[in-house]
């Protein structure tokens, strides 16, 4: 019993939707049954609980899947897959979550300086430093010869100095160097918008050593996980060495949905596994990985094939066809499961079926033999081939005619002849036309049935429906059958008896074709009867009356003929005269026959063909009643003229439309019109299944300056064929302004406009079954400043102070920084361009924060100027704390440089003082006073004087 399913199938693109601080991921499948779900993030299972809940709603083989992540943050980001799986299937939908904020550019990470090394002479440790751009801060990964090294307190740190909001100093300082502390050092950083590496190599000579030893790679495994393929190759050595995986002779690099690699060390083995995604026939390679130390080299290659028949299947019979035999050839990197099926029965070795396999160096055999042989065993024969990378199938025809049980042999001496002979020959034969022909010839000898056939001017008679012809085994017979004889079928005629495709022997016969004489054609004058009628008949006939009418004159008798001729008088008064008596021998004559044209019509149609394209020609044929008729061809009702790619071709009443290389437009209607009769078929054309390659790449690496175009550029082998762009694994899309993307024939190009930094990184040009790639680095300009910034002096409150420089080009962008901090324009600060090549600097509401170095860089190059700030009010002699006696005079005396001439007022204790004939003030060549002219006891207490915001106190 056969049980019925549906293998699993995500009918729509899986969903995201946001609830508050939560996000949920739809998808909807079609599945009976639904089977297993699971869910996973880069690889890692989710399991239901906690943060996450997976759930699913059924209805009939419909379902609904959704997981829901609570809580969402930022480290939730990245690709998920949901995988269904049942009986009947499996299949899978990849959602990617993309977190972040867009009010803050990324910027990738970049070390836009060459690493250094360095001695800290305080310290005496070896400081390996390096300059790291990046926004967000990128996060570090530091290697020592490949290995992921982390702080040792007293021998090994790591410093991050932020320099600005997207700019860092990173170093690694080595106490106490030793020669183990050298080699090969490389600093990752990585970040959302991207992933940089500086590499930098510490020499520390010593002694060799003697236990050092070369790389040396085991055995490698291949095996394939799904659609992956996965190398995993094992080596040693000392030291450490470098892993460099190629493909033929260009590096690998770990790129999304391509390839991931994964190091790791299982003792004192490097374990390096290099994992394809979507494995596909392009490739198919060669890939070596390379390992290097400071002993020596190794390389371990892996190569990758499908395996490819070599050559056609051979079929041969053999023990007078009794046994046949098939073989077939493949080419294989590695052994296969060689399966042989006829139709969907997979067939194994054993009773009338042998099936044995070998193999020679990368080239693997099998034959199938098949015994006793019958009309069973006749058809199509697959074997294929299969291996880790995928599959390949050869197909041979079995086609052989069993031996009848009442097929004669000689009883004594030899055997029949094997090959058949005809044992009559035909004769001429006349016929007339619309009528049946029948030729039929006897044979002999031969161990299988003959094939026969007839010819007529060297065309094979049964392109002609009306033609049939017929082999009989048992009466040992060939015939032919023509039916609705033509005049146009007089020709000579060759009979060939064929045995194996070879013409074993011929004969020819004459067909005449004739039409049927008519006896006394011509019309005789007729004799009258009436001077009113006329009558006609044959000579013949009118001889034998008139020969009559002599005879019978003698013995005619009056009186009879009276009575005839008065009963004639009566009835002729009632009646009229009928022809039969008014013209004598009326009922004897006939009316002239017509001769009768055949309505012209096709005999067969043109019939509706398919097609593939790149196919090298097809023909349309048709028949027509007629040979040597006027005839046109038309497509879609236009009508087309033999040329390069049409050629007529007409033989009798066949006639034939040629057409060459055939293409997606040659698919049309097309008719054929014979003296106005048309008849008309539709050929379709299928589409071929393209293989797309680059015939020009794009180049391996290319550099443009910030703020310039780039344009990139690369040739495939068919205009037709779709590519898409990514950058660094995302997919491009055109940017007006920003990417443009142009197909001319069979160019791709991309320009990019006005490059920005984060347009750096791996750029790809991808087709079905190729592609190509090109890292592109921006670089700054080598702009340059003409006039550098000068100091400037403030007070404090100002309105407004400007600090402006230019610089060699109009497109320089610059950047401002305050004591080494970067500038954003707002409320307090205005980055102007004015002039084309001047930048300004706007400071507005001065204070005294704003005392600092200013800096204006363009691309390496800075300009630095000092704003000094000073006080709107500066107390030159501030008040002192002072005694007074009762009624005595007092001042109280400060000096004060007030330019903004800002009004001065007194103060005891925080409460403005009025000033009367007593207590007064006065100004004087910078001094300031306030005068008592009789103290009272009262008046101690602590006096300020402010101005403007300015003020200075003292005890009285």
């Amino acid at each position: 019993m056969t049980t019925k399913g549906l293998a699993p199938k995500f009918t729509d693109k899986p969903k995201i939707k946001q609830a508050g601080k939560n996000v949920v991921f739809e998808c909807t499948l079609i599945a009976d049954p639904i089977g297993q779900i699971s869910w996973s993030k880069e690889g890692t299972p989710i399991a239901s609980g906690g943060r996450f809940k997976a759930a699913v709603q059924s209805s009939g083989t419909n379902h609904t899947l959704t997981l829901e992540i609570s809580q969402i943050n930022t480290q939730d980001g990245g690709d998920y897959a949901v995988v269904a799986k049942n009986a009947f299937g499996e299949s899978s939908a990849n959602i990617k979550l993309n977190l972040g904020t867009k009010a803050q550019p990324q910027k990738a990470p970049k070390f836009p300086d060459k690493p250094q090394i360095r001695k800290d002479k305080d310290t005496n440790e070896v400081v390996l430093s390096c300059l790291l751009e990046g926004k967000p801060k990128p996060e570090l990964t530091f290697y020592l010869a490949d290995k992921v090294i982390t702080e040792k307190p007293g021998k090994r740190t790591f410093v991050v100095t932020p320099l600005s909001e997207d700019t860092y100093t990173v170093e690694i300082r080595i106490a106490s160097p030793t020669p183990e502390d050298g080699g090969n050092y490389r600093i990752n950083a990585k970040n959302g918008a991207g992933e940089s590496n500086a590499s930098i190599t510490l020499n520390l000579q010593a002694k060799e050593k003697t236990g050092d030893n070369p790389p040396t790679f085991e055995p490698s495994s291949i095996k394939k996980d799904g659609r992956a393929v996965v190398i995993e190759c094992r080596c040693t050595a000392n030291p450490a060495p470098t892993f460099t995986w190629l493909k033929g002779s260009l590096e690998v690099k770990p790129r999304i949905g391509k390839y991931e690699k994964k190091s790791f060390k299982d003792g004192a083995v490097y374990v390096e596994v290099l994992r394809i995604l979507n494995f596909a026939s392009i490739d198919a390679d060669s890939y070596i990985l390379v390992a290097k130390n400071s002993a020596g080299e190794a390389k371990s290659t892996n190569v990758l094939k499908y395996p490819k028949v070599v050559g056609p299947p051979t079929v041969t019979y053999s023990d007078d066809n009794k046994k046949a035999t098939i073989e077939v050839k493949c080419e294989s990197s590695e052994s296969c499961t060689i399966n042989w099926k006829k139709g969907a029965t997979l067939l194994k070795a054993g009773g009338r079926f042998t099936i044995q396999n070998t193999q020679d160096g990368d080239t693997m055999a099998s034959v199938l033999t098949i015994d006793q042989l019958t009309d069973a065993d006749n058809g199509i024969y697959d074997c294929e081939f299969t291996n880790t990378f995928g599959s390949a199938k050869a197909t041979g025809t079995i086609k052989v005619q069993a031996k009848k049980p009442n097929e004669e042999y000689e009883t004594e001496g030899p055997q029949k002849s094997s090959i058949p002979k005809l044992t009559s020959k035909p004769e001429d034969k006349t016929a007339e036309p619309g009528s049946t022909v029948i030729i039929k010839l006897g044979y002999n000898g031969g161990t299988t049935a003959p094939e026969v056939k007839f010819l007529k001017r060297g065309l094979d008679v049964t392109t002609d429906s009306r033609a049939v012809v017929r082999v009989d085994t048992f009466g040992k017979t060939v015939s032919m059958t023509l039916r609705l004889v033509k005049a146009e079928d007089q020709a000579l005629y060759t009979v060939q008896l064929l045995s194996g495709g070879k013409v074993c022997d011929t004969a020819s016969f004459n067909l005449n074709v004739e039409k049927k004489s008519e006896e006394n054609d011509e019309v005789p004058e007729l004799q009258i009867a009436s001077p009113n009628w006329g009558s006609r008949r044959a000579s013949s006939q009118r001889r034998d009356d008139e020969g009559r009418q002599s005879k019978s004159g003698h013995f005619l008798d009056p009186k009879a003929l009276e009575e005839q001729l008065q009963a004639r008088r009566d009835s002729s008064s009632s009646r009229r005269t009928s022809l039969a008596e008014a013209i004598p021998g009326f009922p004897m004559l006939k009316h002239r026959e017509t001769p009768k044209v055949e309505k012209e019509k096709f005999v067969e149609e043109l019939q509706d063909t398919k097609v593939k394209e790149g196919q090298p020609k097809i023909v349309l044929k048709c028949t027509f009643c007629k040979a040597n008729a006027r005839f046109r061809w038309y497509k879609n009702k236009l009508e087309i003229f033999q040329g390069p790619k049409y050629n007529f071709l007409q033989e009798g009443q066949v006639y034939a439309l040629e057409i060459k290389s055939l293409a997606m437009e040659d698919a049309a209607k097309y008719s054929c019109k014979c003296n106005e009769i048309s008849t008309t078929c539709t050929l379709t054309v299928e589409e071929k299944k393209y293989v797309y390659y680059f015939n020009q790449k794009l180049p391996k690496t290319a550099e443009v300056v910030r703020g310039k175009d780039l344009t990139l550029e690369c040739s495939v082998s068919d205009p037709r064929a779709p590519v898409v762009w990514y950058h660094n694994g995302e997919k491009i899309e055109y940017i007006a302004g920003k990417i443009e993307l142009k197909r001319r024939e069979n160019r791709c190009i991309m320009k990019i406009v006005r490059a920005k930094p984060e347009a750096a990184g791996e750029y790809c040009c991808m087709v079905e079954g190729d592609e190509t790639y090109v890292d592109v680095a921006v670089e700054d300009p080598d702009w340059f400043f003409t006039r550098e910034l000068k100091p400037q002096t403030a007070l404090e409150t100002d309105a407004m102070v400007r600090f402006e420089c230019e610089v060699s080009d109009r497109e320089a962008e610059v950047q401002w920084f305050k004591n080494d901090q970067p500038i954003t324009a707002d409320d307090k600060y205005e980055i102007v361009t004015e002039s084309r090549l001047k930048r300004v600097l706007k400071i507005k509401n001065i204070t005294m924060d704003d005392d600092a170095v200013y800096t204006c860089k363009v691309a390496k190059k800075t300009t630095s100027a000092r704003l000094t700030v000073k006080p709107d009010v500066e107390f030159k002699q501030n008040l002192i704390d002072t005694n007074g006696i009762e009624t005595k005079y007092k001042e109280l005396v400060c000096k004060a440089y007030n330019p903004k001439k800002y009004p001065i007022r007194w103060f005891k204790n925080d409460e403005e003082i009025t000033f009367d004939d007593r207590i007064s003030t006065q100004e004087s060549d910078g001094s300031i006073y306030l005068i008592f002219k009789a103290l009272q006891m009262d008046d101690e207490a602590v006096y300020s004087c402010r101005i403007g915001s300015h003020q200075t106190s003292g005890k009285l």
